[in-house]
């Protein structure tokens, strides 16, 4: 069993969505490499190898355990415009199907660190599934009631925003998405290529799925 983490930050938190500085991303994907997380330490408990990919956290990061590949310093803000280009999206899902390509294991878990990721996980739920945005948002690593009325604005914004097309996944991810999700997704679908089952762990890793279902249904086999 190996859980792979992918760690990126998100524009969007210039906003004001989120409980945590975007700091605290570097922060806890260095702490992954530790067993200084919950996860981690869930981790080396169950003797579960992990691997922590940075995928786009905004800052240099010099402890070697961390896998370096950077898309570049996190995405831009959503409630802009768009959160990537179209090929910084395909280079993540991509990153993601390699990674899992050259992990060996019998069973796959995902997940991500990245301050902000409820934001974008939820822009990208409500245009997949068409859903009102109240559904589909909560409120993340504990905002307050002022913060959680901001958040689902801002998260109205973005969709007005960009206008993402639901009906292709890339330009939905590309648009309001992030680097993480684009990654986690791919290596759903880069589990399934290979065969392996592989979990879906908490909200954004579910988001992920879904994406990787959308553009390849005949993984949601695995």
């Amino acid at each position: 069993k190996h859980l792979l983490v992918f760690a990126a930050d998100n524009g969007v938190v210039e906003e004001g969505v989120s409980s945590a500085p975007q700091s605290v991303t570097l922060m806890q994907t260095i702490n992954l490499t530790r067993h200084k997380t919950g996860a981690s330490t869930l981790c080396k408990h169950f003797c579960c190898e992990i691997t922590v990919c940075d995928v786009g956290v905004n800052a240099d990061i010099k402890e070697p355990k961390v896998l370096n590949k950077k898309i570049a310093y996190g995405t831009q803000n959503i409630a802009k415009g768009p959160a990537m280009t179209r090929e910084q999206a395909m280079q993540a899902i991509i990153t993601g199907i390699e990674l899992v390509q050259n992990t060996d294991a019998d069973v796959i878990g995902i997940g991500e660190m990245g301050i902000g990721n409820t934001t974008t996980s939820s822009t990208v739920l409500a245009v997949l599934l068409d859903a009102d945005v109240e559904a589909v948002t909560g409120r993340g690593g504990g905002i307050t009631d002022q913060s959680f009325l901001k958040k689902k604005q801002v998260i109205k914004t973005a969709i007005d925003a960009n206008q993402p097309d639901k009906n292709d996944v890339i330009d939905v991810l590309t648009k309001v998405g992030g680097f993480d999700i684009a990654a986690m997704c791919g290596a759903f679908i880069g589990a399934a290529a290979t065969r392996r089952p592989v979990v879906i762990d908490g909200f954004i890793s579910a988001v992920a799925a879904l994406c990787a279902y959308e553009l390849c249904p005949n993984a949601v086999q695995y």
